[in-house]
């Protein structure tokens, strides 16, 4: 729940505090949220995730170079999203 504003909980770390592992580790679940499919909701398309990503990422809300990297195995990551269904 930290954001790389500082603004997050519990430790209101700045994105420089935030381990790398931590930094993946966030793209990853909300990517795994999105794009899997719940009770409430289908999971989104790959494109509908990307975007989703990418505003996140300008409004600094993400680390872009994490997103980046997740965005060029897209099709990998939505076959394993799909799959855990």
């Amino acid at each position: 729940h930290e954001e790389p504003d500082g603004t997050g909980y519990p430790f209101r770390l700045s994105a420089a505090e935030m381990p790398l592992e931590a930094r993946i580790l966030r793209v990853a679940d909300i990517f795994q949220a999105m794009a899997q499919d719940r009770p409430y909701r289908k999971g989104l398309n790959a494109g509908e995730v990307t975007d989703f990503l990418d505003k996140l990422v300008a409004e600094h809300r993400l680390d872009g170079e994490i997103v980046a990297t997740a965005k060029r195995c897209i099709d990998e990551a939505m076959h394993a999203a799909r799959r855990q269904n």
